[in-house]
């Protein structure tokens, strides 16, 4: 790591070296190893996190091995919407509609085409709530929701 380190600074000086800390909001150390794939993307994650977009924070890192308890943990629930079939063509209209309204939902089996058929449902829609929403953000989706149903 030094050796990277070392032609980092060859390479772009301290005060480009530290430039580069400044805008990913990574550690001196963490920039020295990383690709420049690796920079690029946290500097985007940085820019979008200024400009209230939501991301993953930390999506240029692996993800580690969880143990059982880890899992338990993160299963934070979530919304799903189950269409009637008399009103809804495809649960991928109702993601469509709300895609159009800014709210990000998935739509489809979600790995689960047993447990679909098991309650005779061609899909559903998904809407995963986590830390980094906030309560607007829940807000929104409920409303373009209710407008959905509007709509349909």
């Amino acid at each position: 790591m030094l050796a990277l380190l070392v032609d980092m600074l060859s390479e772009a000086g301290m005060k480009g070296l530290y430039n580069l800390v400044s805008r990913t909001w990574k550690p001196l150390q963490e920039v020295a190893w990383a690709s420049i794939g690796n920079i690029l993307t946290a500097i985007e994650i940085r820019q979008a996190y200024s400009n209230n977009i939501l991301t993953p924070w930390k999506n240029w890192q692996p993800e580690t091995p969880k143990k059982a308890s880890t899992m338990r943990k993160a299963d934070r629930g979530g919304f799903i919407f189950n269409p009637r079939p008399e009103v809804y063509e495809d649960v991928h209209d109702l993601a469509e509609v709300l895609n159009q309204k800014d709210v990000a939902v998935r739509a489809g089996n979600h790995c689960a085409q047993p447990q679909h058929q098991d309650l005779d449902l061609a899909g559903t829609v998904r809407a995963s709530p986590y830390l980094y929403n906030t309560e607007e953000d829940v807000e929104k989706l409920l409303e373009a929701v209710r407008e959905a149903q509007n709509i349909f």
